[in-house]
């Protein structure tokens, strides 16, 4: 389990601590997880962010303590996002790889 204190560091130096971790979540009396494998690191001041529009209720958790989970739909799928140090910055978890039983499902 990650503290809140994992995420408070520069978005990059969050994103390269994340690859490699396992995400899990209990989902119909089944533990389902993923390897991270692909991160990237988001500034408010980037054009790309979701944060470089501005603040909005519907973006409030990018501006939230490091740590707080920002979901969106793009692109006909969600986006797994997580605040870090600094308001407006954030890392997209943006790829994993299925485990089971603590081994890759290959």
């Amino acid at each position: 389990m990650l503290s809140r204190n994992f995420f408070n560091r520069n978005a990059i130096t969050t994103a390269k601590a994340l690859l490699g971790k396992i995400l899990r979540a209990w989902y119909d009396k089944v533990w389902l997880c993923a390897q991270i494998i692909e991160t990237e690191a988001y500034f408010q001041n980037e054009k790309v962010s979701h944060a470089s529009l501005g603040y909005i209720n519907k973006r409030k958790a990018l501006f939230m303590s490091p740590g707080t989970i920002y979901m969106y739909y793009a692109r006909g799928s969600d986006s797994l996002n997580v605040s870090c140090r600094e308001k407006g910055n954030a890392v997209l978890i943006k790829s994993g790889y299925p485990y089971k039983n603590g081994e890759k499902n290959r």
